[in-house]
């Protein structure tokens, strides 16, 4: 039966401080090398409007316009084909030896994409907002290895990581993880419960998440006051069911400092955690 998505949005994205590139451009930020297999990863423009597009690609592979053609990890440059042009894209500083992992000027929120296919596709948050880094790895690097540079990494960025479950990891600025001392079981999924719902939140306002949040829980919204305008990145890398959905966006509200709270028998509003 095919799965029904109830949401997917990409909503207000923040662009503060980040340089856009050209509409149509393809940046390389990096490669990764595990399991006999070797991944480039790209940014693409697609629209001025809009943030760029993270691909990652093997050797062979096509998509949106651009094939790989060759992948050297060792002097860091990536063949591909850009639209039937063949070209080179490369590093500003590459690797000069064997390599296992090199990322460049790579945003924050693709280093944690990678760091959830590292983690045999755990369920992963993805919080960090348009902050870059840079790392590379010797090889041979063991995959924990690999891991525990990427949390380090993001660390120096100011963003932290925790487990909330056994299959949930929360990536999130320093000074707001310590709002989820609360979430400390995943919802057990019960039999025949369908796992059909899907976020994807580039930049959301808490506003616009807390009306989905609403719907999914049968509720009207009450007017919520001197709610912030930071944005909610947020990534489900599975499909949830309904109980998994409502309990995700409200780790997210936590994240920002809020919690939902029934109204009579028909209503939700948003409150600070402060006030609790």
């Amino acid at each position: 039966m095919k799965k029904r998505v109830l949401l997917i949005c990409a909503l207000g994205w923040i662009t503060q401080g980040v340089v856009a590139q050209p509409v149509g451009t393809v940046k390389l930020t990096g490669f990764l090398k595990f399991g006999g297999a070797t991944n480039a990863l790209f940014e693409i423009a697609k629209k001025p409007s809009e943030p760029p597009e993270t691909i990652t690609l093997l050797e062979g592979e096509t998509t949106d316009g651009i094939e790989v053609v060759k992948i050297n990890c060792d002097s860091g440059q990536v063949d591909i084909i850009l639209r039937g042009k063949k070209k080179t894209l490369g590093f500003d500083h590459p690797p000069t030896g064997p390599t296992l992992l090199h990322f460049e000027q790579m945003s924050c929120r693709q280093a944690v994409d990678v760091y959830r296919k590292l983690s045999d596709g755990n369920m992963l948050w993805i919080l960090p907002e348009t902050k870059r880094l840079s790392l590379h790895l010797d090889a041979p690097s063991s995959k924990t290895h690999a891991l525990k540079s990427i949390e380090q990494a993001l660390l120096e960025q100011g963003y932290t990581n925790t487990v909330i479950g056994k299959d949930c990891f929360v990536f999130g600025p320093i000074r707001n993880l310590q709002q989820l001392k609360s979430f400390v079981a995943w919802p057990k999924i019960q039999d025949g419960e369908k796992a059909d719902i899907f976020f994807n939140f580039d930049g959301a306002l808490v506003v616009q998440v807390f009306i989905e949040y609403a719907s999914l829980i049968d509720r009207s919204r009450e007017e919520t006051k001197d709610v912030c305008c930071e944005g909610v990145y947020l990534h489900t890398g599975r499909f949830l069911t309904k109980p998994e959905a409502i309990f995700v966006l409200e780790i997210a509200f936590a994240l920002h400092g809020y919690k939902p709270e029934l109204v009579g028998e028909k209503s939700v509003t948003l409150v600070p955690l402060e006030a609790k």
